[in-house]
């Protein structure tokens, strides 16, 4: 069997998604799938992730903590920067977070096959059912002690939510996939929060806004589980290598001191206080994780395309950052980090977003924008018309190619100025596997 083009066969909304699409996810069809595959869900133990922004952050943080605790943890995330096989990884003791084979994967869907083709045939299997259920599948077999699985879109029509989860987590929630999951907070809360279904030992929680707040709490309490808050940090020192923090309770007392995380960027502090919050939660649940394990797993945890510094001279950074929201994030910790410097921008924006926000938030720092053609239908081809919209009075120059794009931003790049790819994961893997091939 040829994996790739077998997966390529199937209906995948990562590349084009409508609301008419989303109408049609059936979570139904996982579990029927699953059930052909024997359940393999229901025997694992789950730590289940929503949220806007810093899920594939917050889940890998907690399985580089869990690995150090001797515990073998099965990571399921979602896009891919290079591989689709970056979505199955297994952290142990005697690997950093090894991925699925291309041969195991196969494997997977020839045992099944006639299961997968049964329920792609009567019911229309998507891409990412496919795999959320060679994942479940991959992590029995593998007998991981837990499983982290990071939801695509939304959380209640995911297919990730067939799990019934020790511990459900909701990271920051921010206005995304309006044409979707709705315009508006309360509708988008909404959607992810539904994944919490009362069976867990707890709930941890970004620091929301009341209006999330109030709704994930009126959710928790109607379902009797509880919600346990993510811990606090006070943050001591940043660098190029680290951020170095103390870590609090709710009452201000201190849990640990001095940890670092090579993770950069303020809003990756949400981030590690909800991390923080789960690990805690998951003592609680009588798991065995020391302060020793706490410390190394996180010093120790590597996740590309956030705030990552790949190249110095000149200095190029790559950040997903896809929303408002996560634009105002990346400019803050810009500012941080390069104070006085300007920033030529290399932007690859998803047709679902808000392009103009996004435009308009980065204006605060941009000098350039580069705007090139990416290897992926959803990345929005933007007129003049609206590119001076969003960057008012700034030079704009369109390309064919991500390389070609990062190669004139070379060529250009004054004293003053930083090259920034971003707008979307899809642009950060081109513009990642180019700069570190060369």
């Amino acid at each position: 069997m040829n994996i790739d083009l077998y997966l390529n066969s199937l209906i995948n909304h990562e590349r084009t998604l409508s609301k008419e699409d989303f109408r049609n996810f059936r979570i139904q069809r996982v579990k029927d799938l699953l059930h052909l595959m024997g359940d393999p869900h229901k025997s694992l133990k789950c730590i289940h992730i929503v949220g806007s922004k810093g899920k594939g952050s917050t889940a890998v943080l907690i399985a580089k903590v869990l690995k150090h605790a001797n515990y073998k943890v099965g990571l399921y995330t979602s896009p891919h920067l290079n591989t689709y096989l970056e979505r199955i990884r297994i952290f142990s003791k005697e690997n950093k977070g090894r991925l699925i084979s291309k041969s195991s994967l196969a494997g997977i869907v020839r045992d099944y096959y006639q299961a997968i083709e049964h329920i792609k045939n009567t019911q229309g299997l998507t891409f990412f059912e496919l795999f959320t259920a060679v994942a479940l599948v991959y992590f029995k077999r593998q007998n991981v002690d837990i499983a982290i699985l990071e939801a695509g879109l939304g959380g209640r029509l995911d297919a990730t939510n067939v799990v019934d989860a020790l511990i459900s987590v909701v990271t920051a929630i921010s206005l995304e996939h309006t044409n979707i999951l709705g315009n508006s907070l309360d509708s988008i809360t909404k959607e992810k929060i539904a994944v919490v279904k009362g069976k867990e030992f707890g709930v941890v929680s970004a620091r929301q806004n009341d209006v999330v707040d109030k709704i994930i709490n009126d959710h928790c309490k109607k379902k009797r589980v509880k919600v346990c808050p993510g811990l606090r940090i006070n943050v001591l020192k940043k660098d190029f290598d680290y951020q170095t923090f103390d870590v609090l309770d709710e009452k201000g007392q201190l849990l640990y001191l001095k940890l670092q995380c090579p993770l950069l960027g303020s809003y990756q502090i949400s981030n590690l206080e909800v991390a923080l919050g789960i690990i805690d939660a998951l003592k609680q649940a009588k798991m065995n994780i020391s302060d020793k394990a706490v410390s190394q797993g996180i010093k120790n945890v590597f996740w590309p395309g956030r705030f990552e510094i790949v190249k110095k001279d000149p200095i190029i950074i790559l950040d997903g950052a896809h929303n408002e929201a996560s634009a105002k994030s990346l400019v803050t910790t810009i500012k941080e980090y390069f104070v006085d410097k300007r920033v030529i921008l290399i932007l690859g924006i998803c047709e679902d977003k808000d392009c103009i926000a996004i435009g308009r938030v980065f204006n605060k720092i941009v000098s350039k924008v580069l705007l090139p053609n990416v290897n992926h239908s959803r990345i929005k081809r933007l007129s003049e018309d609206v590119i001076s919209k969003m960057f008012d009075g700034k030079e704009f120059f369109y390309y064919n190619y991500v390389t070609e794009a990062l190669d004139y931003a070379e060529e250009i790049i004054e004293q003053d100025e930083i090259i920034l790819i971003s707008g979307s994961l899809f642009i950060v893997s081109e513009a990642r596997e180019y700069v570190l091939k060369r």
